[in-house]
């Protein structure tokens, strides 16, 4: 059997999407050796791979033209089985004859809003509800991150079978183990998200309570692209890191802050709790969505537009205490990508002629 696997992400990215598609591929090449997998790609990666591994590169960036024209085109050619298209959206004019699944992470783009988009952001969003409307019936078998976005994949596109296939952080936890931060020091205490600028993210709110509530804390913040407006709020308080940290940066903050905020006010699933809680951090978390269903009972969760209640849900959280035994049962079902690679596995293998 041929399976193709829209890789395009996981080679742009190191977060979300892009490495949800990258460890789960490589997991699936090295427990199924007797299938052939064709990546598709947009750019050169460097990632290694077995010989039951064809990399083939599309001759376009532009990521609605080469998921639409080039990738069904690539697929019908290299006589692919099944594709996988795991980041919610997927080409509508695909072969009959292939097989088609999907990951779907979430409907937050189905929603109104909560806050001025760019062009980009409304774009993105007008054609991922475009993919949905007009390409639902297409899918073959579908994926999700989360029960909370099970449930919603169900009640608003009507697929009746949804699968979880769980983001997992069992490599970020190794890198814990190697980290030697240990003596890293700062010149003052400070507070921590991983964010980004969609509106969806909540971030203008967070940093409106460091200046109106919090002036004398100090609020670093990771994630947000270098050619985000959001930068033009930062001062000597609020201060605006990298937009794409490595692990081990990433375990310093979580690990020497005084509080990790994660106030979305729409998550399909919320990767940085996994990764913050693993660290020992406290966190403050949104009651929205699907974070309550990650975070659990190991962070102090608030209404993400209520300041008064951000500023109560704080002070709570230096009280909060952490059942250890307990916090490593939550974790353990988020410790292992090889468990995940086995549910996506099982569905390609079903297809075997």
């Amino acid at each position: 059997m041929i399976i193709g696997i829209d890789y395009r992400l996981a080679v742009s990215t190191n977060r979300g999407m892009g490495r949800y598609c990258r460890e789960i591929v490589r997991q699936l090449v090295n427990m199924n050796t007797t299938d052939q997998h064709v990546l598709y790609v947009d750019r050169p990666t460097t990632d290694v791979f077995p010989e039951n591994v064809t990399i083939r590169q599309i001759p376009t960036q532009n990521f609605i033209l080469g998921e639409q024209v080039y990738l069904p085109r690539f697929a019908k050619s290299d006589r692919v089985d099944v594709l996988w298209s795991p980041h919610n959206t997927f080409p509508l004019f695909l072969s009959r004859k292939i097989k088609l699944v999907v990951t779907i992470h979430d409907l937050i783009f189905w929603n109104r809003p909560q806050g001025k988009s760019n062009f980009a952001q409304m774009i993105g969003r007008i054609y991922r509800k475009y993919c949905l409307l007009f390409g639902k019936r297409r899918i073959h078998k579908c994926f999700t991150v989360s029960e909370f976005s099970r449930k919603d994949i169900v009640s608003k596109l009507g697929i009746k079978e949804v699968l979880i296939t769980p983001n997992c952080i069992d490599f970020f936890a190794k890198k814990i183990s190697q980290w030697h931060g240990e003596d890293t020091d700062f010149e003052q205490p400070f507070y921590f998200t991983l964010s980004g600028d969609a509106p969806s993210k909540n971030l203008p709110f967070v940093i409106a309570h460091f200046k109106e509530f919090l002036q004398n804390e100090r609020l670093l913040i990771a994630g947000v692209p270098k050619t985000s407006k959001l930068r033009n709020f930062g001062n000597d308080n609020i201060v605006f890191l990298e937009d794409n940290l490595s692990d081990e940066q990433l375990i310093t903050y979580y690990k020497k802050c005084k509080i990790f905020l994660f106030l979305s006010l729409q998550e399909g699933f919320g990767i940085p709790l996994l990764e913050a809680l693993i660290c020992g951090a406290k966190i403050v978390a949104s009651n929205r969505t699907s974070i309550p269903e990650i975070a659990g009972e190991f962070a102090v969760l608030t209404d993400p537009e209520n300041h008064k209640e951000l500023s109560k849900a704080i002070k709570e959280a230096d009280d909060l205490f952490i059942d250890e035994d307990k916090l490593k049962l939550h974790l353990k079902k988020y410790l292992s990508w090889e468990l995940t690679a086995q549910t996506v596995s099982k569905i390609f293998r079903s297809y075997e002629k």
